[in-house]
């Protein structure tokens, strides 16, 4: 760390930000030995380490605990594509791995200070995608009214994004005064084979298991939630199987 920290413009910018929160992490921690959780931390981070050739080298990313958050340089829609599609990816394969890891996020796009080297970040962005991102009843990923606004501006509007479906948004707490029909990421629709989503079905077979084990209501409504949404955009995975590749 510097030995006096200076605000400097540079740092601060219109950027894409997401924010993502891994659910269940608290509860690991409590209850699996240290090695344990430690590996289910480090393949999270092998997950979003994996590129798959966006370009990562315009994506910064840092994490603690059960948080990751990732920004661009920019605001721009070139910036958009990039971040997404690494979302997206991620998000796909801690559901789809092994030992699934649930994850919920939002992300935004306005004002972010991001000060990499003094581990300094704050901003508008930071804050609304953080609040969408957490009050989130259920395992998933939405675009904030920021990062719908501002895709409008770049005439890539979200509501013909293939990926996504406006939703109500399923919330833990209604009396926050958020918007409640949001684009969210239909988990998995890029990933279709032979119209099944594997995303949906892992989620239904974790399900399952979660009623067989009589685990928390709780738990168990954040998979309802989502597998109710997966399921309702069944037509739209379809569609997008025949009629587009999915990387929009």
């Amino acid at each position: 760390m510097n030995d006096e920290i200076e605000f400097e413009d540079k740092f601060n910018a219109k950027r894409w930000v997401c924010y993502l929160d891994l659910l269940g992490f608290t509860e690991l921690t409590k209850t699996q030995d240290p090695f344990s959780v430690f590996l289910y931390y480090t393949k999270a981070i092998e997950h979003l380490s994996s590129e798959k050739g966006f370009r990562p080298d315009i994506i910064e990313k840092t994490w603690f605990s059960d948080t990751f958050l990732l920004y661009t340089p920019d605001d721009s829609a070139s910036s958009f594509c990039i971040i997404e599609a690494i979302t997206r990816w991620f998000i796909y394969f801690l559901i789809c791995d092994s030992v699934a890891k649930p994850i919920r996020g939002a992300m935004s796009c306005d004002d972010f200070y991001a000060d990499r080297y003094n581990n300094i970040f704050f901003g508008k962005a930071l804050i609304e995608a953080y609040t969408y991102g957490e009050n989130q009843d259920w395992i998933g990923f939405v675009l904030s009214p920021s990062a719908v606004k501002r895709l409008d501006e770049v005439n890539s509007p979200s509501s013909v994004r293939l990926n996504y479906a406006f939703w109500d948004i399923p919330y833990k707490r209604c009396d926050l005064k958020i918007e409640k029909h949001l684009p969210a990421y239909i988990i998995g629709t890029h990933s279709t084979i032979n119209g099944r989503n594997p995303c949906l079905e892992k989620l239904k077979q974790l399900l399952k298991q979660l009623k067989q084990a009589q685990k928390d209501r709780i738990i168990i409504k954040k998979y309802k939630n989502t597998i109710k949404f997966l399921e309702a955009n069944k037509r739209v995975l379809m569609d997008k199987e025949i009629g587009g590749s999915g990387w929009d």
